[in-house]
């Protein structure tokens, strides 16, 4: 799949059902990052949930796109 077909499978598929609101932030954690769709989709599920993100961390990456902006 090409980066755009990746964020939109991705797109909507993860969600914050339950949890005790973390006093401070949380890091997500991804094991493989190739377009980051899955951890851009991630960002978005914990942010609608209000809760604030620290890092992001993966063990590994692959690809030429960088995540940060």
């Amino acid at each position: 799949m090409s980066s755009q077909q990746r964020i939109e499978n991705t797109k909507g598929k993860f969600a914050v059902k339950s949890c005790e609101i973390p006093q401070g932030a949380v890091y997500l954690i991804d094991d493989l990052i190739t377009t980051g769709a899955s951890m851009l989709e991630g960002v978005r599920a914990l942010s609608e949930a209000k809760i604030t993100i620290a890092a992001g961390v993966t063990a590994c990456a692959v690809g030429r796109i960088s995540l940060i902006p």
